[in-house]
């Protein structure tokens, strides 16, 4: 490869995310490709400060995304009525039952902004960062009802101690026992589906959250199965098979760019049963103690190969 001169490339890059605004309208999704590609080839430059071109070229991606509309994977179309009287469940029924409880949930996120804006779309508002107080929503709607319900932390990696995001991208989940099944709960779900989050040319970036869940979600016909379970009801009866699926996308999500360089599987399967997640979230065990460390989180080093293609195979 040839040398490149940083500084040339980082003012030839401002000017190419100034045209970025040229491709939005199109929602060219290309257009960001191109510009995690040329990232990740900076990146690989050895004679540059390696702070330096991190930071900037970091600001360079996020404000580059900034620029995209927030459009999902999957139709953001979560069920939800604004009056919901509790007469009309049928208590002999867990899902009449697990509908009201969702429903209450949404309404009490959704109702500002629809008080505000009556026109507004529900898959205009944002369910980022709502996690913990939803859930703490859940849980306050379940003692009302007399519904034994628990409130879980997702950490990165499944683990506390490792700290492979840097203390961020922590998600809450409320589970639930009900007529002798478990349920989970989650009504901010929509926020791991960004069309512009889940894009593979993002893998391989230094110090960056590298994909959300939604992409691998998507990339299985029973996961999106699940996944379209839970965005549209707010909760999902934990089998095995869906307690595995479900937590599938988030242990593929906490793998960086390096683990698919090295290990050379572009399989985005995971060998976790439901059994090993059920410790994971327990605190039992976590991915960390299975997986390398440094292939896991922020990715702290370049790839070797800047060119590397992450398609499914």
């Amino acid at each position: 490869m040839e040398k490149i001169e940083y500084r040339d490339k980082i003012n030839e890059l401002r000017l190419k995310k100034c045209c970025l605004g040229l491709f939005i309208n199109n929602n060219d999704l290309n257009t960001l490709k191109k510009l995690y590609n040329y990232v990740k080839v900076l990146e690989s430059n050895q004679d540059v400060n390696s702070s330096l071109k991190e930071l900037t070229l970091r600001r360079y991606v996020y404000e580059g995304e900034d620029l995209f509309s927030d459009k999902y994977l999957i139709p953001n179309n979560p069920k939800f009525f604004l009056y919901r009287d509790i007469n009309d469940v049928d208590f002999h029924l867990a899902a009449s039952i697990l509908d009201y409880i969702v429903n209450e949930a949404r309404r009490i996120m959704f109702y500002g902004a629809i008080i505000s804006d009556s026109s507004i779309e529900l898959s205009e508002i944002s369910t980022m960062n709502k996690c913990f107080q939803a859930s703490m929503d859940v849980r306050f709607i379940c003692d009302k009802l007399g519904i034994k319900s628990k409130i879980y932390k997702i950490l990165p990696g499944f683990s506390g101690r490792d700290n492979i995001f840097n203390r961020n991208c922590i998600h809450y989940i409320v589970l639930i026992e009900l007529m002798g099944k478990e349920f989970l709960i989650d009504t901010t779900y929509s926020q791991f589906f960004l069309v512009k989050k889940n894009i593979l040319d993002r893998l391989g970036i230094i110090n960056i959250r590298s994909l959300q869940p939604g992409c691998f979600m998507t990339m299985e016909k029973e996961r999106l199965k699940v996944a379209k379970k839970v965005l549209r009801d707010g909760w999902l009866e934990l089998t095995d098979s869906n307690l595995k699926n479900y937590f599938d996308g988030f242990a593929l999500s906490y793998r960086n760019g390096l683990y698919y360089e090295n290990t050379r599987d572009f399989s985005y399967q995971t060998e976790y049963t439901a059994d090993d997640y059920r410790r994971f979230i327990r605190g039992e065990d976590n991915q960390v103690n299975h997986e390398e460390k440094e292939f896991l989180g922020y990715q702290k080093v370049p790839l070797k190969n800047p060119y590397l293609v992450f398609t499914k195979r």
